[in-house]
């Protein structure tokens, strides 16, 4: 991990709630998420690439006469393509932080393979936190999608060029409602940039001898057709994507270092406002328990949706199959949770940290009649269950879980 991404991360897990549980396994953890990260990217370019690999001999299929409709074969190598492109570039006009592919349909992918890796929760939401998040999700996501169709058109080049290398083909163009003049036209405005980089492109002659007919095409004509093609390819194809991927990579890279400051500045503004930050919460607001030693019910699996507050452990087996969870480690989720109130609900509390300021504030401003509490650990049990009573919590909706 590199020095800036570290100093990130280190100051991403001091703004969270789990900041006090801060160890070497979470590190270890975010380098497996990131590696898994890495890994899907990859295996997205191989699929793309293999996906160009059998697309071209599909759009290659020849008649008895091995005749090739040259401009429906571009339509089909590259028609996809510059729609997709196009689509990406209007969103990028129209909405320029809401891009097409923002990486929003992957964050649930990872957190499946994350579960089955046995990734700490608290790890892949630092990762995400630090490179799949805000704006930086467009990029990546943009990157991603650059990335996968740059993969699947060298495929379908390298599968193209293999085909012309093995097969004797001729290229015709047919039509019903265009004439000579706009296959000419078409076929001049897509051999400009080819013709700047001396490129052999086809000529009038050329494109009159391709007409579909009976006649047997000359040797020079056919390798004409099938180098402007496979120019055609790269320059359209690969050198575009090419040029987005690198323009995605650059804007990533440059929004990803703007947050990570950010992320390392507020660390230093919070810890210093830390010492000056007046507790609102009078004492007179708290009933008065007396500490005392107490006993606790054992916590029952019930079918309800868990919140796992404070956490920087694997999920329990229990709780991960099959029943929703939600983690509450970071200030946006913990002020969506006040904000909807949500019924039915296990607040389940990392007992192995102990309860601070900012932690007793969020079950005051969360705290309903029919809540439950789990506490997970044995560390500081009793402190928090004299903090639950405080806010008014009954002993009754207070919870031992079994850690197995």
């Amino acid at each position: 991990m590199k020095e800036n991404e570290k100093q990130a991360f280190i100051s991403h897990l001091q703004q969270t709630s789990s900041s006090s549980t801060f160890s070497s396994d979470i590190e270890t953890n975010y380098l497996k998420a990131k590696s898994l990260v890495r890994s899907t990217q990859v295996g997205a370019f191989l699929i793309a690439f293999l996906f160009g690999i059998l697309a071209a001999p599909v759009a290659f299929q020849t008649n008895a006469t091995q005749q090739i409709n040259i401009f429906w074969l571009l339509v089909i190598l590259l028609g996809a393509h510059f729609f997709s492109l196009l689509l990406w570039c209007v969103n990028l006009i129209t909405k320029p932080y809401r891009l097409p592919g923002d990486g929003s349909w992957f964050t649930p992918i990872m957190v499946r393979f994350s579960q089955w890796m046995k990734i700490s929760p608290v790890a892949m939401d630092c990762f995400q936190s630090l490179h799949i998040s805000g704006k930086l999700k467009h990029w990546w996501g943009a990157r991603l999608i650059h990335g996968c169709w740059l993969a699947y058109l060298i495929g379908g080049f390298l599968s193209a060029t293999l085909f012309l290398m093995t097969h004797h083909v001729q290229f015709i163009w047919q039509t019903t409602l265009l004439t000579i003049e706009d296959f000419t036209l078409l076929t001049h405005i897509l051999s400009v940039i080819p013709s700047w980089l001396g490129m052999a492109v086809p000529s009038l002659q050329d494109i009159q001898l391709s007409q579909i007919s009976t006649l047997v095409q000359p040797d020079d004509t056919r390798k004409i057709w099938a180098t402007w093609l496979l120019s055609s390819l790269v320059i359209y194809g690969i050198a575009v994507r090419g040029i987005c991927l690198v323009v995605s990579q650059v804007a990533y890279q440059h929004q990803r270092k703007r947050l990570w400051f950010t992320i390392k500045s507020s660390t230093v503004t919070s810890t210093r406002s830390t010492i000056i930050d007046a507790d609102n919460t009078t004492s007179n607001s708290h009933t008065k328990i007396t500490e005392q030693p107490f006993s606790l019910r054992t916590a029952e699996l019930k079918d309800a949706t868990y919140y796992l507050f404070e956490w920087s452990h694997e999920i329990p087996s229990e709780l991960a199959q099959n029943r929703p969870i939600n983690m509450l480690n970071d200030a946006e989720s913990q002020r969506r949770f006040i904000a909807e109130h949500p019924n039915n609900t296990i607040l389940m509390i990392d007992s192995n940290s102990s309860p601070d300021r900012g932690s007793a504030r969020f079950l005051k401003h969360s705290h309903t009649s029919d809540m439950e509490y789990y506490l997970y650990g044995n560390v500081f049990n009793q402190e928090w269950v004299n903090t639950l009573r405080s806010l008014g919590v009954e002993q009754q909706n207070i919870a031992l879980w079994e850690v197995k």
